[in-house]
């Protein structure tokens, strides 16, 4: 996948690479130029295209290549050496330095402009995986979870590196993999990585805030098994409770060592889970768990671009968690509304589609309940900013694609105006 930072081709360049694609292809295929031609749909005269190629024959030499389309855009139309060039004259550690100062200055954009040069800069596998972790980590921030997933996966691939960097790096990948929709390899992976710190205890700050974004994770993951018809819930909200009521008690004791944003942060998170836990163990009554969120969303509005505006933009998804499961009627739909709104404005804010998804995942899940409550067909009704985000969404999430592709066909469109 592109990366930021890296220029486009000219169409010289794109010409040259894509004609290189189509000697591999060859190459890999162990066919005739005839051969390749049929399987392209191209009379063998024109096999060798300029360097604007049609989309059919980018899909062809893809399947042809067993790449993914994207992989195959990228090498034809962009060239990433400018990261590498941009990298002279700057160490890995002036450079994380600067990226780590970027972040605390919520320049999320800057932040991953930095940790891509650190990454071109790095000496050992040590450093370019722990670029990939600060690339990670931005992108997550700007809520682009499939890049996130992808650069910790790459910092995976970097050996050898140390257990505490490695460590690190499945904690996140698991939380991704949750933001993705992808429950059962996610729930695996922080498993791992809660019964490594069973039998090494955390040395140090870092292990601490792995271990206990494990637990955050693997809390997060029982409430998401909510959603879904369970033979026993309660297990899984007791199982929430647990791990969500440990993961706060080892950020707020790192907060209050450090005094850092991000640690208060996913304490905060962990309260609004705990919440959502509470309400379906019976421990808090939903409408009073519901007014309780309502009351803290208030803290809101004058709150800065970070994380702890990211953890509101949660609780938001546990309070129509909350209310779509237990509430009924008049007040159920309020509730939603409000959750909902409060949300995609936090999100927007943001520009984090991880949220956003959400949000949409839960207006749709309110439409189907209403059908199936009404006993009759009624359309989806959405405006144009609802079309924008959800054909933003069908990009980032694979998972939400194929029902993105069904609004987006059986929607009633409606003038936001």
């Amino acid at each position: 996948m592109m990366e930021l930072g890296a220029i486009a081709c000219t169409e010289e360049q794109r010409e040259l690479r894509l004609h290189k694609l189509i000697d591999l292809a060859l190459h890999y295929r162990g066919w005739t130029k005839h051969q390749l031609a049929d399987a392209l749909n191209r009379h063998v005269t024109k096999l060798y295209p300029g360097g604007n190629p049609k989309l059919d024959f980018v899909v062809g030499l893809a399947q042809v290549l067993d790449w993914p389309i994207e992989t195959v855009i990228d090498f034809i139309w962009f060239d990433d050496s400018s990261l590498s060039s941009a990298a002279e004259g700057a160490t890995f550690e002036q450079l994380d330095e600067a990226a780590m100062a970027a972040f605390r200055n919520a320049d999320y954009r800057g932040m991953l402009g930095l940790a891509q040069r650190a990454f071109s800069a790095a000496r050992t596998p040590e450093q370019r995986a722990l670029a990939c972790q600060r690339q990670a980590g931005a992108w997550d921030l700007l809520g682009q979870s499939h890049k996130s997933l992808e650069m910790l996966r790459r910092g995976l691939q970097q050996v050898p590196i140390s257990d505490g960097l490695r460590l690190m790096l499945e904690s996140n990948l698991a939380y991704e993999l949750l933001v993705q929709g992808e429950i059962t390899e996610a729930r695996g992976i922080a498993q791992l990585v809660l019964d490594w710190f069973n039998d090494h205890p955390p040395q140090g700050r870092r292990d601490t805030g792995t271990q206990g974004f494990a637990y955050y994770v693997r809390g997060r993951i029982s409430l998401r098994m909510l959603q879904f018809p369970l033979e026993d819930p309660r297990s899984h909200a007791d199982a929430a409770y647990a791990d969500l009521a440990r993961a706060r008690e080892i950020f707020n004791a790192l907060h209050g060592e450090f005094g850092d944003e991000q640690t208060f942060s996913i304490a905060n998170t962990c309260a609004g889970g705990l919440l959502e836990a509470e309400a379906a163990r019976g421990g808090v009554a939903p409408d009073e768990a519901v007014a309780r969120i309502l009351a803290k969303l208030d803290e809101t509005d004058d709150l800065p671009v970070g994380d702890l505006l990211e953890s509101f933009g949660w609780w938001c998804i546990f309070g129509a968690n909350i209310a779509f499961r237990h509430l009924t009627g008049d007040e159920q739909q309020r509730a939603i509304a409000v959750f909902t709104n409060k949300g995609l404005e936090i999100a927007n804010r943001l520009n984090n589609w991880v949220i956003r998804e959400r949000v949409l995942n839960m207006e749709y899940r309110v439409y189907q309940a209403f059908k199936e409550q009404a006993g009759e067909e009624a359309d989806f009704v959405i405006d144009e900013e609802d079309l924008r985000l959800i054909t933003g969404a069908v990009g980032q999430f694979p998972l939400f694609r194929r029902l993105g592709w069904q609004i987006i066909r059986t929607a009633k469109v409606v003038d936001s105006g």
